[in-house]
């Protein structure tokens, strides 16, 4: 089971604030369930099924959309410490300024403000502001971020220069929004995965240690920071393959790995194994490195639910800490519930991205043996998304 955050209500505040602050940016997008109003990427999964391309064969080779394509990013909230977040970014060029946090559309599933969950994703499907330049990214606690704008007396949406201080009415002050370093530099091409990663100091969080934050983790300093990871673009698989690649951004996986042997993701039902997909290592392992795996989801929808992603580390064993099976209807719902899983999945142009997020020794996402209550966004689980824009 699920157990997802608590909303804030004030008399109604919030969601004119809401409103307006998704009035305001329109190239701010997530994916499918919290992005921005009236952009393209909403539309594509306004409908059950994925668009037919025949209309479009005139319009040039695949070659020629992807050299012609924005980057996009994907940011994945993998730090355990931060809970949901919205970023702010500046470097090269560029302060924290006007911009509004971003994502700044529509709620997270389950929740009533926007943000990246806990242990969720979003997408920014227009990221050449930032393409190329030295970035320093700024994690705010969204649900305070929420409470500021619903306080505020003016309808306009707070800025990051508002929010990111020391000082002033919404200043979300020190110890609620978090400089991520070292500053990153995002390609100026192609889709990418940037995941935050690491854990606070201990004084901020009780709960961070070595196992859980990664070997870098220091109990005076942290080791908040942000992995960018390029994705290959995908390569044709028929009309019920799916282009793969996973990234493994567990450091408790990888902390597993290292006390208990190899860690396996494989593809399959919840009791039998289909497929080997990738072999974990260190957070921040891209696998394979520099193509995409296949794997076959089908052409009933039925196998959505029946089909799924599996981790075993230590040898396959269905039970403990390092195991967990996940299937794709169960990943998507922590990403973009609403949407059709027959659109979900069924992009054959792009890459999907199947990362592994959380901590094997917190309760894990849809665990059938924790009783329905625990998982917060910190447990082990499994995101599957597209790392690119659909056409």
């Amino acid at each position: 089971m699920v157990a997802r955050r608590v909303g804030i209500a004030i008399g109604g505040a919030l969601a004119v604030a809401g409103g307006a602050i998704a009035a305001c940016s329109s190239s701010n997008e997530s994916l499918g369930g919290y992005s921005d109003a009236g952009t393209s990427y909403d539309a594509r999964f306004d409908s059950a099924e994925p668009e037919d391309s025949s209309a479009d064969a005139d319009a040039g080779t695949d070659a020629d959309a992807e050299a012609s394509a924005p980057p996009a990013v994907t940011f994945v909230n993998a730090s355990p410490s931060v809970g949901d977040v919205r970023l702010c970014w500046a470097g090269t060029g560029m302060s924290l300024g006007s911009q509004i946090p971003f994502p700044s559309g529509a709620p997270m599933p389950a929740s009533n403000y926007p943000g990246i969950p806990a242990g969720g994703a979003a997408m920014l499907s227009d990221a050449t502001e930032i393409a190329g330049a030295t970035v320093t990214l700024y994690a705010l606690r969204a649900k305070l971020v929420a409470f500021a704008q619903a306080t505020a007396t003016s309808m306009a949406p707070l800025s990051c220069a508002d929010l990111a201080c020391d000082h002033g009415s919404f200043c979300l002050q020190s110890g609620n929004y978090f400089p991520i370093t070292p500053a990153i530099v995002v390609p100026t091409a192609g889709p990418t995965l940037v995941a935050l990663e690491g854990c606070l100091a201990s004084a901020l969080d009780s709960n961070a240690n070595a196992a859980r934050c990664g070997a870098t983790w220091d109990a005076t300093a942290g080791n908040l920071h942000a992995d960018v990871i390029p994705i290959t673009p995908a390569a044709a698989f028929g009309p019920t393959g799916l282009a793969v690649q996973t990234a493994q951004l567990s450091p408790g996986i990888e902390s597993l790995v290292n006390d208990a042997g190899p860690a396996v993701l494989s593809f399959g039902t919840s009791s039998a194994v289909s497929a080997e997909i990738a072999s974990l290592g260190a957070e921040g392992d891209l696998e394979p490195p520099l193509s995409t795996a296949m794997v076959d989801i089908g052409s009933d929808s039925s196998g959505f639910g029946e089909l799924g992603f599996r981790i075993d580390v230590g040898g396959m064993v269905a039970e403990g800490a390092g195991h967990a099976w996940m299937s794709l209807a169960q990943s998507q719902s922590l990403v973009s519930p609403q949407v059709s899983p027959s659109t979900y999945f069924g992009d054959r142009t792009a890459t999907y991205v199947v990362a592994i997020v959380g901590d094997p020794d917190a309760p894990h996402a849809f665990d059938p043996s924790a009783d329905g209550g625990g998982y917060d966004g910190t447990g082990l689980h499994v995101l599957v998304f597209s790392a690119q824009v659909p056409p």
